[in-house]
């Protein structure tokens, strides 16, 4: 029995199964302050409560700040939601009724000390928030009550019971815009301002703050973070010869993929790699960690064509990878384009008509950051049988099944194991060919070895 191991390459594409894992990030308040509009000189940094609204006798209003740190969200995460959960402690004059909360993001840094109060506040300290100091005593907001973007981060009606805590939600599309621009550009998360209805008397409003003390500490704010991460398990196609038709995928995650249901797309024509007219030239199509497999596919224009890559079946599968050649505008390369897998529809690779050379991808633009979507990202070259596309690698270890290449090396390569070579093989190294105990060449194999430098 020969062991089946690929050691070769071609059509090399990018691309990332499906399967995702949901995580939910609970973050408290980083800080949280209230300013209050008839002393510009109050504040309530390290108080219980975070104030928002107009007072009763309607001469004054109150607005709060609160921000979150977000930096413990993952670089890879797909956020799908954000959640403020705030919970209401008073309310002016115990009213019950609803009244409107909105949220909008600051622009501008601002700070939280140590001053402490109830509903009209605490004599500010160096470093608070105030009405008209984003950080008291000297630095002023460019307009008094804070520096916010118009568009509106979320809004919630907000009720009030003297029997039950209220926890009110506010989630949005536009939240998880702020957040991911916060993700983006750290140094400009300043939270957001809660701003309640300043047109209605007694709308004003006390909220848990990050202060709130036990029993009740379970009520400070909290931000709700829920992302999916996509799945380690990475199928690289890593080269196409289209000339002989052959397509090669590595597996370059930590576990094996099962890639029996992958769908292959030439135009109009659609093979699925376990089925139809594709065939394993070597491989399993259950691929393990680091492993290679190699397809030969009839259906694979030589001069003028493309390769869609689905993780399915085009239904329920997404594309994952794409590659087009020889001329731009092919079927798939409008949806290619959409999805973010080919830069543009008219981009195309030149057509490579030497059976020796394949597709391949450029490594040091491609393996960088694990993506591939631009057609400069792709060079022809000669074959390699190394996963990284070096076509003369300082070293090589060749076993298992050989698909016809030409295996090269600037200094030695090691053959070892059993080798099955369908077809005639050239190996040369630059200085050594090592022969490992135990190595077993099947008959009727040719292998052709030279000492010489690596061919150009």
């Amino acid at each position: 029995m020969i062991r089946q191991l690929s050691v070769f390459l071609f059509f090399l594409l990018l691309t990332f199964s499906v399967c995702s894992q949901s995580f939910t990030l609970e973050l408290g308040a980083e800080k949280d302050n209230s300013m209050f509009s008839e002393n510009t000189a109050l504040s309530n940094g390290a108080g219980n409560n975070i104030f928002a609204g107009r007072i009763q006798n309607g001469m004054a209003f109150r607005r709060g700040l609160i921000k979150f740190d977000v930096s413990a969200v993952p670089s890879d995460a797909i956020i799908q939601s954000v959640v403020l959960d705030l919970y209401v402690f008073r309310s002016a004059r115990s009213s019950t009724t609803p009244h409107n909360f909105d949220i909008h993001k600051v622009l501008n840094d601002w700070g939280e000390a140590g001053s402490s109060g109830n509903g009209s506040g605490a004599a500010a300290q160096t470093g608070d928030a105030t009405w008209s100091q984003r950080l008291y005593p000297n630095t002023d907001w460019t307009a008094s009550g804070g520096d916010y973007e118009t568009i509106l981060s979320a809004s919630q009606m907000v009720a009030y019971s003297s029997f039950n805590l209220e926890k009110d939600e506010w989630s949005s599309a536009q939240m998880v815009s702020d957040v991911l621009s916060w993700l983006a550009n750290p140094s400009t998360n300043y939270g957001w301002i809660l701003i309640g209805d300043e047109t209605i008397n007694g709308s004003a409003k006390g909220f848990a703050s990050k202060e709130m003390a036990p029993p009740f500490d379970y009520a400070r704010p909290k931000l709700s973070i829920n992302y999916t991460i996509p799945s380690d398990n990475r199928i690289i196609l890593n080269e196409v010869n289209a000339q002989k038709r052959r397509i090669e995928l590595y597996n370059s995650d930590t576990s094996a993929v099962d890639i029996s249901n992958y769908t292959l797309l030439n135009g109009s024509t659609t093979s699925t790699i376990s089925g139809g007219n594709v065939s394993v030239l070597n491989g399993s199509l259950m691929l393990d960690s680091a492993a290679y497999i190699v397809l030969h596919w009839p259906d694979l224009n030589q001069n003028d064509g493309e390769v869609a890559l689905y993780n399915g079946d085009t239904t329920s599968g997404d594309l994952i990878d794409y590659i087009q050649y020889g001329s731009g505008t092919q079927v798939h390369a409008g949806k290619a384009v959409t999805e973010g897998v080919w830069d543009n529809i008219a981009s195309f690779l030149s057509t490579e008509a030497d059976s020796g050379k394949s597709y391949s991808l450029n490594t040091a633009q491609s393996y960088a950051n694990g993506t591939e979507s631009n057609m400069t990202n792709w060079l022809s070259q000669l074959e390699t049988p190394t996963y990284n596309n070096n076509p003369c690698p300082s070293s090589l270890n060749l076993k298992g099944i050989l698909v016809e290449a030409d295996y090269a090396s600037s200094d030695f390569i090691e053959l070892e194991g059993s080798i099955n070579a369908p077809k005639a093989i050239l190996i040369n190294a630059a200085n050594a060919i090592y022969l490992k105990p135990g190595l077993e060449v099947e008959m009727g194999n040719v292998l052709n070895i030279e000492i010489s430098a690596c061919p150009e």
